[in-house]
């Protein structure tokens, strides 16, 4: 009897497979790291054919390290990150590169559009502002500026649901992820059509496949996926859900008003509610997995896809391929030779844009000659820490402060930044079990679509749990009490030399 579960994850810098039994035990990951290709300033791509060949290979691998095959997997579950676009022709060929989430080519266009009164009207349909790789955003500025694209084009697809059509040959328009490109508006499931007016793109409907509810069967892997992949041909995959959504599940965060922080290539901050908030204070707005049920989430790319910036830019040679662990292990140790009250070098993680200003730009401030690598990590550590704290307390704005959150993320890999993070957010952050809770989450849902779960609730107690828990540092976090106005000042300060992206 096949009584495992795949989970995909493809996120913002790497694809991902895990094997799960039934218990919630991670039996296998692989991952497959994609830097991003950035062939002009802002361009943020990746290869469509090269992600289909790297899930394929992480799919096996992982089946091997869990000491299964595809005969036993019961189910394949599915998400990966949000916004960003696929655009397919009729035989399924990609006629260009996918685009991830951190793409800022349309810095110009979103620009122009507010300036215009567009981001108003928007918000009343959407409930949310502009972000610039949104999938209608992306279709505008193909239709502006690379319009034979298009015209090539017959299917428009978000990154999951394009290696889902890989897997099933079936597209489908998830609706989770629809919802969160901003595809959908605020108080319906459905298509609106004033929105792709607003866009100027009401003639590019025609690329968006039918919508899918996530808690649907989109199809069965295909021969060729299984032959590519080693699954078995027939088995289910469930429609799955966004990245967003998936984590809250997978770290067990599923009742109303619990919060989880991701430190990954966006810094996320979520919650999930069952009422609905129409005035744009609370950040991104989309629907959840059950009408009534809403995802909140304040986040920018500004999190640990910073820190992998710093270390593949001024840490790693390029000619030496290494483990991810030991860029932690060298920063952990530079980190331990400073103290927290040493005269501070401030970093700015804006190397994809601010949540609030896209024009806004990565720096490192404050240095002397005194100063060593410690000091820098502890920068890059308490800078993205401090965008969090940024985000977070947008985010509670209209809700009573938690005192507790669940944390994952690339930052609990490292105990010095994990404090950091608890002792800036002056929160005790819950770590849950397990490595990957986006595959997890995927995981998760497929069980419950494909009826090894009844519900939701039955598929998180029997497979999620929590490992440790992160408290605050008192004297940390009065240190970095005094140095979160400082690094406010800074972003103020600095503003008005950011200069816009040509589009």
């Amino acid at each position: 009897m096949a009584d495992f579960i795949l989970g995909i994850d493809a996120g913002g810098t790497a694809v991902k497979a895990a094997v799960y039994s039934l218990a919630g035990d991670e039996l296998g990951v692989t991952a497959q790291p994609f830097p991003p290709l950035t062939p002009e300033p802002g361009y943020s791509e990746r290869d469509p054919e090269q992600l289909w060949t790297g899930l394929c290979g992480v799919i096996r691998a992982a089946m091997q390290r869990a000491g299964v095959t595809g005969a036993d997997i019961a189910a394949v579950g599915i998400t990966g990150y949000g916004n960003g676009l696929y655009l397919l022709d009729a035989a399924g060929r990609p006629t260009a590169n996918g685009i991830l989430s951190t793409d800022m080519r349309a810095a110009a266009m979103v620009e122009e559009w507010c300036a215009q009164g567009k981001e108003a009207q928007k918000l009343a349909l959407t409930y949310k502002r502009f972000w610039l790789a949104q999938p209608g955003v992306l279709l505008a500025w193909f239709k502006r500026y690379r319009p034979e694209v298009l015209a090539a084009s017959a299917t428009a697809l978000c990154c999951k649901d394009y290696l889902r059509f890989r897997l099933t040959g079936n597209a489908f328009a998830e609706l989770t992820d629809h919802s969160s490109g901003t595809l959908l508006g605020g108080a319906s499931r459905e298509r609106d059509p004033r929105l792709f007016a607003l866009f100027g793109i009401a003639d590019q409907v025609r690329l968006l496949p039918p919508l899918i509810e996530p808690l649907a069967i989109a199809g069965t892997v295909s021969a060729a996926a299984a032959a590519a992949t080693g699954l078995r041909e027939g088995t289910p995959v469930p429609a799955g859900c966004c990245d967003n959504v998936a984590v809250m599940l997978g770290t067990g965060a599923i009742h109303d008003g619990e919060v989880v922080i991701m430190a990954g290539t966006w810094g996320l901050h979520q919650v999930q509610l069952s009422r609905s908030v129409t005035d744009g204070s609370m950040g991104d707005h989309f629907h959840s997995l059950t009408p009534g049920r809403y995802m909140y989430c304040e986040g920018s790319p500004t999190s640990a896809s910073a820190f992998e910036w710093f270390v593949a830019t001024f840490l790693r040679r390029a000619d030496r391929h290494e483990p991810a662990d030991a860029a932690y292990e060298l920063c952990n140790a530079s980190i331990a030779k400073t103290d927290p009250s040493d005269p501070p070098v401030y970093f700015l993680p804006f190397l994809n844009g601010a949540h609030d200003d896209t024009r806004a730009r990565g720096s490192l401030i404050g240095f002397s000659t005194w100063h060593h690598l410690g000091h820098a990590v502890r920068a890059v550590y308490e800078g993205v820490a401090f965008e969090h704290r940024r985000h977070f307390e947008r985010l509670t704005g209209q809700l009573a402060r938690p005192q507790r959150a669940r944390f994952c993320g690339g930052a609990v890999r490292s105990k010095p930044w994990a404090a950091i993070f608890a002792s800036a957010l002056d929160l005790t952050l819950e770590v849950p079990e397990g490595t990957e809770f986006g595959a997890r989450g995927a995981a998760m849902l497929a069980g419950v679509v494909c009826g090894l779960f009844p519900d939701i609730e039955a598929a998180t107690r029997a497979m999620t749990r929590l490992s440790h828990e992160i408290a605050p540092e008192p004297r940390l976090r009065a240190i970095l009490e005094r140095r979160y106005p400082v690094y406010r000042q800074l972003i103020a300060a600095l503003a008005p030399i950011w200069r816009p992206l040509e589009g």
